[in-house]
């Protein structure tokens, strides 16, 4: 594959760094900064991200730093998208407010347990990156993970189970922090509404959803076999948004939670015990898309992105146990215990929201496992051409990939068991 074209942001100079870190009140002097692309193609839709290495000195002492630069993505309809989906405000809130409330909260119960000598040796998690003050519009800063030994895993190679485990207890902790926020400060929570799928953006989420569909139906027609399925697909693509809709209703679901919104195996990151592959620790990055709605929202996701094929097909009950007993454990070291549900009830937000499985797998899941050479460039998607259902879609040649009809088809033989389609 070709080098991406890369060119530095004018605005993204010494002046502007010296400004982001000298905003605690230090005198910082930035002598050098290396910027690069932090992240492959394939990995970034609604924003350009740039890794920059910061050399910079504070009176007599000099200072290396690492951060993540975040800004507005290139292209019309991944601007619209992220404009319909106020996606760096609300992204922003989460860094700066909304993560290191719920982080607190999870400290207080800690320190409180260890004085009452009742600990349950539950680690007080820290969900992702530090973010760094800048008055620029639609610009985020953030402590580059990288650097602190985070890695992620490659998309095509997916989580194994002790991966799968490790993500599934996190998310349990992420729930639970967002459901003792919503006690406190409820509009804090309520805030992260669902800004696509909602009645008055129905002609947006459509134009989004329909052209990947059918060119996903057209990709399956030529697959013996499974022709059966490209009618269902297309089919599927005149009521997918209706039915998005309704499950997204916070209303419609037995309980809500702050949901991550976007998670899959490219927004997790894991650190790793020295010279092992036991996990340490593991960050999740990306709240672009965060949502407060039913927790089978962020479970669904996962479950139909990021999960080795074997691991997606046998232990998806074991990691709906280990995803609840996490919830449950971390709702009575924050003393919500009148806050804990039964298992079944998360089990049937799964099934009752198990549409929302079949949207992502049909749109999301070919980015996991498509080569970098064919990852759709949305950059360069036009509005016209997206309303153009018959017109190039960038996602035709992702689709076509060996790795994805393989997994893929077994995801729609199971869909069609379970009544999906």
């Amino acid at each position: 594959m070709a080098e991406q074209e890369f060119t530095t942001p004018s605005w993204l100079n010494n002046r502007f760094l010296e400004e982001v870190l000298s905003y605690s009140g230090d005198n910082v002097t930035v002598t050098g900064r290396e910027a690069k692309p932090a992240v492959p193609r394939g990995q970034n839709y609604l924003s350009c991200l740039y890794r920059v290495l910061v050399e910079f000195s504070m009176g007599r002492r000099s200072f290396t730093r690492s951060l993540i630069v975040k800004c507005y993505p290139v292209g019309e309809v991944v601007q619209m998208l992220c404009s319909e989906l106020d996606a760096f405000d609300k992204e922003r809130t989460m860094y700066q407010k909304t993560l290191p409330d719920m982080e607190r909260i999870f400290h207080r119960a800690t320190q409180l347990a260890e004085s009452l000598s009742t600990s349950k040796s539950l680690q007080c998690p820290i969900f992702s990156a530090r973010s760094f003050h800048t008055t620029r519009v639609g610009t985020l800063i953030l402590e580059d993970l990288a650097s602190q030994g985070f890695v992620s895993v490659p998309r095509q190679s997916q989580l194994d189970l002790p991966h799968c485990l490790k993500v599934m207890e996190l998310l349990g902790k992420f729930h639970a922090a967002s459901i003792a926020l919503h006690e406190n400060k409820p509009d804090d929570v309520r805030r992260y509404k669902e800004r696509l799928f909602i009645e008055q953006k129905r002609d947006i989420a459509k134009y989004m959803l329909e052209p990947t569909l059918k060119t996903l139906a057209r990709e399956i027609k030529t697959w013996p076999g499974y022709e059966r399925f490209a009618k269902k697909i297309c089919n599927m693509s005149n009521v997918g948004v209706h039915r998005m809709i309704e499950l997204f209703k916070p209303e419609n679901s037995a309980f809500n939670v702050l949901n991550h919104g976007d998670f899959w195996i490219t927004n997790i990151m894991f650190k790793y015990h020295s010279g092992t592959k036991d996990i340490q620790e593991v960050r999740l990055v990306d709240f672009q898309i965060s949502r407060y709605c039913s927790p089978a929202i962020d479970i669904i996701y996962f479950m139909n992105t990021s999960p080795q094929e074997e691991v997606r097909l046998k232990y998806e009950d074991k990691l709906i146990e280990e995803y609840y007993t996490s919830l449950v454990s971390s709702l009575i070291l924050l003393d919500l215990e009148d806050k804990v549900v039964p298992l079944q009830m998360i089990r049937n937000e799964i099934k009752d929201k198990a549409f929302y499985g079949v949207i992502i797998a049909c749109t999301i899941f070919c980015n996991v496992l498509a080569d970098d050479d064919v990852i759709p460039d949305f950059s360069k998607l036009t509005i016209a051409s997206l309303l153009n259902s018959e017109g190039e879609n960038p996602m035709k040649q992702a689709f076509s990939g060996t790795l994805f009809r393989e997994q893929f088809q077994k995801l729609l033989l199971k869909f069609e068991r379970e009544g999906l389609l």
